[in-house]
């Protein structure tokens, strides 16, 4: 599917009206509120942000493009989970915590009511991520003895981490992939951490993660 702010906000409207029709809360209190779609996020799927301007609260849903093939179920409970802040924040209703017993009122009630449109939860986990993407990753390889370590290198890095490997005497291959499993490794930019592969693993790794090695470096 293809979000969009267009998408988020006719949803809002929808799920406000139909959540509502259930008796769970009021339709007119709801305050305005802005949407914004953002690149992937490591922290969060979706947020609902309050900032103060001009002592004015000036609301805001945020949901995150973390994977490509985001369902419309998936969409919804993120966006239904933002609300469920809105709600609560806009009208002032006392909670224990940011995910209190409030909260978790509405949300099971929510999900109670459409079990199989929504499914909310306090800590929505992010599906595992793979395939093609629109970004290629400098991968380094690098054989020790008894392992391949598999390293997603910024770019800027690329002739620290082929010096450094000179220097090593490391045995080493440099590749590329351009495949979404990479968008969730750090990028090694002053020491290697990245993925341990056995000897016996290396071709099944290298082919699921799309991974291209070259011929330049140290084999």
């Amino acid at each position: 599917m293809i979000l969009t702010t267009d998408y988020i906000k006719e949803r809002h409207r929808y799920w406000r009206y139909r959540i509502f029709d259930e008796g769970i809360w009021d339709v007119v209190k709801f305050e305005p509120v802005e949407f914004e779609v953002r690149q992937r996020s490591k922290t969060y799927n979706a947020l609902f942000h309050r900032k103060m301007i001009r002592r004015k609260p000036v609301d805001k849903i945020i949901i995150y493009r973390n994977f490509p093939d985001m369902s419309v179920k998936y969409v919804d409970s993120l966006i239904v989970h933002e609300m469920i802040h809105q709600y609560i924040i806009q009208n002032d209703l006392p909670d224990s915590n940011t995910h209190g017993s409030l909260f978790k009122t509405f949300m099971n009630n929510i999900n109670k009511a459409f079990p199989e449109e929504l499914n909310i939860e306090v800590c929505t986990a992010n599906p595992s991520i793979k395939g093609p993407g629109d970004r290629t990753f400098p991968i380094l390889s690098v054989k020790f003895p008894d392992r391949y370590l598999f390293c997603n290198i910024r770019p800027s890095r690329i002739g620290y981490f082929t010096s450094l490997a000179e220097r090593m005497g490391w045995k080493y291959l440099w590749g590329e992939s351009d495949d979404l499993y990479f968008d969730e490794l750090n990028r090694c930019t002053k020491r290697l951490q990245g993925y341990t592969v056995k000897p016996d693993n290396m071709a099944a790794f290298v082919a699921k993660y799309r991974i291209r090695l070259s011929k330049n470096g140290n084999s």
